[in-house]
């Protein structure tokens, strides 16, 4: 399949128009606010006015604790690291139109392991056209430089450093909003290179180009678009689908039983995702965004196992106060996890959050999450597939002494559990941040 023979997806039909008054917002969702939203004149940062920009710049300095630095099964290694960042966002505020951009660098030093020290740099930047009242472009391009976290599938016990990765992309996306009808279409581009992994002494003796990571260099492109119909200022259906390739840099070097050798195979692939969802905002205290439907990616070398199945993306606020918000969570996708024996994985996903705003400038949260992960094309020696499951958890809370420092304070568990012993492990984090405001 490909992304032509699949476009006919993004023909997406809306529901019939009835005359409206003109002027009545069908799909904002503002009646209720969270916790976390709520801007507070004594506590919270006021932009810095440029001309005419608004730039909110913060710098931040932080202590954390680790129990487990190398997410090992047991002999766990603990840490301190020392954590320093800077950041700004600066966005015009013009009566049409809009430019902005976001800039952040942040340094993670470990006291006793220096080589998993790493430095994170991500800038991006967006605009908005507004053609007319009713129909927008906006657009974005952006860059990352940073590591792989020692959680990832991707790096392995005999890498002595955290494998370096650089990523940049961009997207544009047309918009058009009038009465009780709502039309989106976008696309974007994602391309994400890696360095190769600094072996361990006796590892790279064993294999010197075990640390070779250029079959992981790839390239997404996506197409999607939305259309939706109000049914009421509450209630908003809508019908939308996305086509996406996936392609690498190399090939990945596998032995072919058939053949009794080791051939090259190609990890590229195509795929389509189509929905239908609901976005609304009840006076049951609830507002939400919800799409189920139907996913499938196919690979182009049958040495790896195709997708297909159940698509979910779904996202539920509750109020049940001014001072409390809880939001659920859950997905359904496919994504590419750097091994060299798997074209990817299915992950499912379902998430719970809870803050409260235990004063005006006290701000409290609890957050739990599981995930799964199943590996079609990793089969072990007893026949079954590789089946990953994941529990982070956490709490925290924020204190904010004045409009210039506030203070972080937080509590992290990740757990992860297989029928793949030697991935097994569990961390436990501690974090203490100071942020400073300009």
């Amino acid at each position: 399949m490909t992304l032509l023979k699949t476009a006919g997806l993004m023909a997406i039909a809306a529901s019939a128009i009835s005359p409206d008054a003109f002027g009545q917002d069908y799909f904002t969702r503002d009646r209720y606010q969270a916790v976390t939203d709520r801007f507070q004149p004594d506590f919270d940062q006021e932009p810095i006015r440029v001309g005419s920009f608004v730039a909110s710049p913060v710098l931040s300095a932080g202590l954390q604790y680790s129990d487990n630095v190398f997410a090992e099964p047991d002999n766990e290694r603990e840490d301190i690291v020392s954590i320093l960042g800077a950041a700004v966002s600066t966005t015009s505020d013009w009566g049409r139109h809009e430019i902005g951009a976001d800039v952040g660098v942040q340094h993670r030093q470990y006291i006793d392991f220096s080589d998993e020290s790493v430095t994170t740099i991500n800038g991006i930047l967006r605009g908005r056209l507004d053609v007319t009242n009713d129909f927008t472009f906006d657009g974005s391009v952006f860059a990352v430089s940073s590591a792989d976290p020692r959680t990832s599938e991707a790096v392995a016990a005999t890498f002595a450093e955290p494998v370096e990765f650089t990523r940049a992309g961009a997207s544009v996306q047309a918009n058009y909003v009038r009465d009780r009808i709502r039309l989106r279409g976008y696309g974007n581009v994602d391309n994400t290179d890696f360095d190769d992994a600094v072996l361990t002494p006796e590892a790279a003796l064993e294999d010197p180009d075990g640390g070779d990571q250029s079959f992981r260099a790839n390239t997404v492109t996506r197409f999607g678009g939305q259309a939706a119909y109000a049914i009421s200022p509450d209630i908003a259906l809508y019908t939308q689908a996305e086509v996406f390739e996936r392609s690498f840099d190399s090939l990945n070097i596998l032995f072919d039983e058939t053949l009794g050798m080791e051939r090259g195979a190609s990890r590229d692939s195509e795929g389509y995702r189509a929905e239908v969802g609901a976005d609304f905002e009840l006076p049951l205290l609830l507002r939400g965004d919800i799409a189920v439907g139907y996913l499938e990616e196919t690979r182009d070398d049958p040495a790896f196992a195709d997708f297909d199945g159940l698509s979910l993306d779904a996202t539920l606020s509750w109020f049940p106060s001014r001072l409390t918000t809880v939001t659920f969570a859950s997905g359904r996708r496919t994504i590419d996890v750097g091994l060299t024996g798997t074209g990817g994985a299915l992950e499912t996903d379902f998430g719970v959050r809870v803050d409260h705003e235990l004063q005006r400038n006290i701000l409290l949260f609890a957050r739990g999450e599981i995930q799964n992960r199943q590996f079609d094309d990793l089969q072990l020696d007893d026949g079954s597939i590789r089946e990953d499951d994941t529990i982070q958890a956490g709490f925290g809370a924020t204190y904010k002494l004045n409009k210039r420092f506030h203070l972080d304070a937080g509590y992290n568990l990740f757990d992860r559990s297989s029928n793949l012993d030697p991935v097994e492990f569990t961390r436990n984090r501690f974090t203490l941040t100071l942020r400073v405001f300009a």
